[in-house]
């Protein structure tokens, strides 16, 4: 369910001390964060506060929308026509849809997953978590990974050395499971990490979704397939491999706090961006509404001729309208060349 922190991925969590009995304490299901999309509400409940990148994929939206959703997993995954169509839905960023029709010895596969999340912090472990539909059975899911090589280390579970295990396709499986996994029944949820390190999960009051700067940029959020939220060190995206002179061309946006990009249709996406106060971002609107008329600072094609942008203040926030494909805005995205998401440079500080 883990891909590499740039092109997107899922997953989090943390412990109780018998893995399949059920956890207490931490991640109350009620949010507090104040989008009205309950589930990424949820997921926002189980992230540490202390997370700069996430990603969200929930597959019920699109499954409605397709046509697919009183389909059962095992009914998707002999669906040519759901196949088909699955390379344009934004949801799919966990790496197990690779594998979802070569995991019959698993027992379970992609198409179980109700709504995938990751969280990361600096050059901290990928966090992830993925809740698994209601009819999937957790234990199935357990006995899977131990059968596949996992070792049980009190409350969690820990994978092989990817050297170690001999058939390539399963080393595959078990690179994108993580390194260290467990289980909570009691949520439906699976929490994962690319190192040892897997942090509890917060009391909802104290996780990512209570943060203030959060609560702003997903508020609009009603429905999505897909959700990208940047905050605090990582709150801007910068291009890659541009020049000098390209990136002079930031200098007339300012910079905000945190960002939301939600995927919400096969044809539209939202975003906001939140800045320390309202003055501020009255002040950027004029200048963002410019920039997005503007060339791309990847390709030099302009931006509008890749996507339509609405933009409107509300508040201490700016809030886009992007009239596109899903594909154009993740890809944007992925390539660090999406415009709602930039800033100028921060000021280099002299140090004597």
């Amino acid at each position: 369910m883990m891909k590499s922190a740039a092109a997107g991925g899922l997953v989090v969590v943390a412990g109780c001390a018998v893995v399949l009995a059920g956890c207490g304490g931490g991640g109350s299901d009620s949010s507090s964060s104040t989008t009205e999309n309950k589930t990424l509400a949820t997921a926002l409940g189980y992230l540490p506060a202390d997370a700069t990148r996430v990603q969200f994929g929930d597959s019920t939206p699109w499954l409605k929308e397709h046509g697919f959703a009183k389909k059962r997993p095992a009914e998707l995954l002999k669906d040519e026509k759901f196949f088909r169509q699955l390379p344009n839905a934004a949801f799919p960023e966990s790496d197990l849809w690779n594998f979802s029709r070569v995991m019959k010895d698993w027992g379970w596969s992609a198409a179980d997953i109700a709504w995938s999340a990751t969280a990361a912090a600096g050059r901290g472990p990928l966090l992830h978590y993925v809740r698994f539909r209601d009819s999937t059975d957790i234990g199935v899911v357990k006995k899977s990974l131990i059968s596949h090589g996992y070792k049980e280390h009190g409350d969690k579970l820990v994978g092989p050395s990817l050297g170690s295990v001999a058939d390539p396709l399963t080393a595959q499986i078990v690179a994108s499971l993580g390194h260290t996994v467990r289980f909570y029944s009691d949520k439906h949820l699976m929490a994962g990490s690319t190192m040892d390190t897997l942090p509890e999960l917060p009391d909802a009051s104290k996780s990512l979704g209570a943060a203030a700067g959060i609560r702003a940029v997903v508020a609009p959020i009603t429905t999505a397939d897909y959700v990208r939220i940047s905050a605090g060190a990582d709150a801007c995206i910068m291009p890659l491999r541009a020049s000098a002179r390209t990136l002079k061309q930031l200098d007339s946006i300012d910079r905000f706090t945190a960002s939301a990009t939600a995927v919400v249709s096969d044809s539209k996406s939202t975003a906001t961006v939140a800045y320390s106060s309202s003055d501020a971002a009255a002040k950027d609107l004029p200048h963002r509404k410019a920039f997005v008329k503007g060339l791309s600072l990847r390709t030099r094609e302009p931006y509008n001729r890749l996507a339509r942008f609405t933009l409107k203040r509300r508040d201490s926030t700016i809030r886009y309208t992007i009239d596109a494909e899903p594909r154009v805005v993740t890809q944007m995205l992925q390539n660090q060349d999406a415009p709602w998401a930039m800033c100028k440079q921060p000021k280099k500080t002299s140090s004597n």
